[in-house]
């Protein structure tokens, strides 16, 4: 007998189970969540309950299980029992452990594909992966794909142009669907176009997780700090992603595509995954918790990150593309798509049927972080808003920005309020026809043109 979480679904466990039952996590890539309640401190605790089918983006939750002292996490699975044991500790001292039975979905499981780390609300239980099939490492020998590398091969390291050669300790390999992702934008890889730093840098399309990082003067920078909208882009197009680790004896940095980037960096679990010929993708899931061993230290602010990020944003206008902050402001009624006119004050006029009760402002988008070497402000961005009113009937009504039945808006600013590219306005009620007054303060600056993705 069993209890099957849903994909998608979770289920929630109190005073750790009955054991009458099975937790069937639903497979492989189920993206379903398992919340483990009843935890005191300091007994240790068995799950009665076996959990079958634990695989790619599952996860456990055992609420109240919190770091007490040092957050000194260890983890081990036991293949003759089925058993994962999580326990902190202080120095020879347990503090707090709990034993889980798990199986995998038709996978032998063992300690290093279990990713423990304490976040909010408890401990979390997932799996942990990194680089992707397709990826070219550089290697002694010349690139290898990674998919074709395995433990004892060799690969060059590169850190402040200086290059060394490691042995790989550990691969492993998964793929992931995202339209069944619980998170997707955790997983969603951002593509890092061919000669996006500079000629041959990368040498091809480069794939990797959002928060993989690269090297770059000396510190690490995740890809999902990078993203600008041309170059370097959150890739929206893809449905499945197969992700490779490659772990060498230390963290260290190996050249992917020319590119210097990470390898997987050891916080005692691992992950192994499925093959696939999808494009190369570096994907650390979850963000490693233990950077202190890290080979470098990572940024996501500061005069490096600006410094990146410009040296991008530059590279990209010499490369052909423009940015704009042209007005394309239309408002849709119905199915109609109305055109303005501009009246002598600047104010936009949009001449409304009749009875119509809501209008859509629909515009073109930008995102102040694509734009600018600051990465901080990623708000999608349409107009400006500064005044709305409806001209009907000899009157002219004006409508409140901050009217709560609005849809599609940022929060008020000083004297305007941002539409997300697609506002809903609630209009008063006329008769006859009307005209809709719209007072911007503008646009929100944007890419306009996409140059060829052959960049390199």
């Amino acid at each position: 007998m069993s209890d099957i979480i849903p994909d998608g679904g979770s289920l929630s466990l109190d005073g750790f189970g009955n054991g009458a039952t099975t937790i069937d996590m639903s497979g492989n890539g189920a993206d379903t969540t398992l919340n483990l309640t009843g935890f005191v401190y300091p007994l240790l605790h068995n799950v009665s309950n076996p959990v079958s089918d634990f695989g790619t983006s599952d996860t456990i939750i055992v609420s109240d299980f919190l770091p007490l002292l040092f957050n000194n996490l260890s983890d081990s699975y036991n293949q003759s029992t089925g058993v994962l044991t999580v326990e902190e500790s202080f120095f020879s001292l347990p503090t707090e452990e709990i034993n889980i039975s798990i199986s995998g979905p038709g996978i032998t499981l063992d300690t290093n594909r279990f990713d423990v780390r304490f976040g909010n609300g408890g401990l979390i239980i997932t799996e942990n992966p990194c680089f992707a099939a397709g990826t070219r490492i550089l290697t002694p020998t010349g690139e290898v794909a990674v998919e074709d590398l395995k433990a004892g091969d060799e690969v060059l390291t590169a850190r402040e142009g200086f290059e060394s050669i490691a042995a790989i300790i550990w691969t492993g390999q998964r793929t992931i669907d995202l339209a069944r992702h619980a998170m997707p934008e955790k997983v969603r890889p951002v593509r890092i176009l061919a000669g996006a730093f500079g000629p041959g840098l990368p040498e091809r399309d480069l794939l990797l997780s959002p928060d993989h990082a690269l090297f770059i003067d000396g510190h690490l920078i995740e890809a999902k700090t990078l993203v600008n909208g041309v170059t370097v882009i959150a890739e929206q197009n893809i449905r499945h992603v197969t992700y490779h680790h490659i772990e060498l004896e230390r963290h260290d940095v190996v050249l992917a595509e020319g590119l210097p980037a990470e390898t997987y960096l050891e916080s005692g679990n691992r992950l192994m995954f499925e093959s696939d010929a999808a494009p190369m993708v570096l994907h650390p899931d979850f963000v490693s918790l233990r950077r202190e061993r890290a080979c470098a230290r990572l940024l996501v602010s500061g005069p490096v990150v600006t410094a990146a990020r410009q040296r991008l944003l530059d590279r990209a206008l010499a490369l052909g593309f423009a940015v704009t902050g042209d007005v394309d402001l239309v408002v849709k009624a119905g199915v109609e798509r109305i055109q303005p006119s501009e009246a002598a004050d600047g104010d936009l006029l949009f001449v409304l049927p009749a009875g119509v009760r809501e209008v859509q402002l629909l515009s073109g988008t930008g995102v102040p972080a694509e734009i600018s070497a600051d990465p901080c402000d990623r708000r999608v961005l349409g107009v400006a808003v500064a005044g709305l009113a409806l001209i009907a009937g000899g009157e002219r009504l004006g409508i409140r920005l901050d009217d709560a039945a609005h849809e599609g808006f940022h929060d008020m600013e000083a004297g305007h309020r941002w539409t997300k590219g697609a506002a809903r306005i609630a209009l008063p009620a006329y008769s006859g026809r009307a005209v809709l007054e719209v007072a911007i303060h503008g646009q929100a600056a944007r890419w306009s043109s996409v140059a060829s993705r052959q960049l390199g």
